[in-house]
């Protein structure tokens, strides 16, 4: 869709009542803000609560720059904007700040939204900027510790935040600033268990033979995730060798370590003498992977995602591994959400190792059991329609909180 050419400045002066005032009978409109439209856990977050919110009849634009989740979002059908927010090496756009700032105003006046929500830093800053100027009151969702410090050095009170973790909500705290801690959800509509002939499909298209036991990792092949991915190659290599010759291993991702992860498999499997590792690369559709693997191993999101579909999960994190994950340990997982906010036990391999072989070694019941409190455990506390309905109560408490404090100036001016 096509920003609007008239300057944001002329249309604010066309709509004297701008910001527009929501009425009791009227849905919010929200602009949802994204950096690009990548494959990832916050977009695809962002993607789910678009959809649950629309459900729920709430109207909602979203911004960013192209990318390869783009159509997912332009199957949505709300109002798109295309912004070059980043580079193409996704660092922020600053000569361009300006620019995208009147056009991210524009954007608000056109389709008259109600209240901006944003989740990523480069693109965060710019609309903090854009709606401060065009006095509507903006909601930032902080998804993990990565963000730049200096950025929290520039939000204020007209900032409403959200931590989706404990740890992320102590984090915001030592820097000053207070949030509302709401999870990010789970659509359980796209996420569940699929039926076994579809897995023996999926399996024999990705040529993963029978009778082998697959593991599979997903996330971005970045940094620390990439690192970690490179230890559970080694971990699977060394697995197979002890006594569990069957395992296969699927990851599912892209980043600047996939070079450096290719070049360890092939060397790994030389070693072994047959292929053992496949590479699903980026998808929009994780679901038939994960019905794919007898276990996943995974943060965040990825882990979610799995215990919705069925799957053991093995918690490992950016900030450190937490093990298998069932009810007993749900209180260490939302603290440290799954080891990649925080941590409260360091990576070791060996203790990898002795996770995966316990998991891939229950006997039925206990798998079941196991299984089914993953998806009950989603089901309770990470719904997509709780997170957005708790969202949507924040919106619009947010924006009576605006339209008071409006009306106030009004008055005594």
């Amino acid at each position: 869709m096509l920003v609007p050419s008239v300057p944001s400045s002329a249309l604010l002066r066309s709509l004297p009542d701008y910001p527009p005032l929501i009425r009791e009978s009227e849905s919010p409109r929200i602009l949802m803000v994204l950096d690009q439209f990548n494959i990832g856990g916050t977009e695809t977050y962002t993607l789910s609560l678009i959809r649950e919110l629309l459900r729920q009849g709430v109207s909602v634009s979203v911004a960013g720059k192209p990318g390869k989740f783009r159509d997912a979002f332009l199957g949505l059908g709300c109002p798109l904007y295309e912004l070059d927010f980043v580079t193409d090496s996704h660092h922020p756009n600053i000569p361009k700040a300006d620019e995208l700032t009147q056009l991210l105003k524009s954007i608000l006046v056109t389709e008259r939204i109600h209240i901006v929500h944003a989740h990523q830093y480069p693109s965060g800053k710019i609309a903090v900027k854009a709606a401060a100027q065009a006095g509507v009151p903006i909601l930032f969702t902080i998804h993990g510790s990565y963000y730049d410090a200096s950025f929290f050095q520039e939000l204020d009170s007209t900032s409403t935040l959200v931590s989706v973790s404990p740890a992320v909500e102590r984090m915001l705290l030592r820097y000053g600033l207070s949030s509302s801690l709401i999870p990010n959800g789970i659509d359980l509509e796209e996420f569940h268990e699929l039926d076994p002939a579809y897995r023996e499909h999926e399996r024999n298209r990705i040529g993963i033979p029978a009778g082998a036991t697959v593991l599979m990792y997903a996330g971005r092949l970045s940094w620390e995730k990439g690192d970690l991915c490179g230890e559970l190659i080694r971990a699977v290599s060394a697995l197979r060798s002890a006594g569990l010759p069957q395992l296969h291993l699927l990851i599912a991702g892209a980043g600047n370590k996939l070079k450096d992860l290719l070049e360890l498999a092939q060397f790994q499997q030389q070693l072994a003498g047959h292929p053992f590792i496949h590479f699903a690369g980026e998808t929009v559709s994780l679901a038939k992977y994960y019905a794919v693997s007898d276990a996943v191993i995974g943060t965040g999101r990825v882990g979610l995602e799995a215990m919705a579909c069925g799957k053991p999960l093995i918690a490992l994190g950016s900030r450190g591994l937490i093990g298998t994950v069932q009810s007993s340990r749900l209180p260490e997982v939302w603290d440290t959400w799954f080891g990649d906010h925080a941590a409260h036990r360091p990576y070791s391999q060996e203790f990898l190792k002795n996770q995966i072989k316990k998991v891939l070694t229950l006997d039925n019941r206990k798998t079941k059991e196991l299984t089914e409190s993953g998806r009950e455990i989603v089901e309770r506390r990470f719904n997509i329609r709780h997170t957005a309905k708790r969202l949507l109560e924040l919106y619009k408490s947010r924006m009576s909180t605006a339209a008071a404090a409006k009306e106030t100036r009004t008055f005594f001016h």
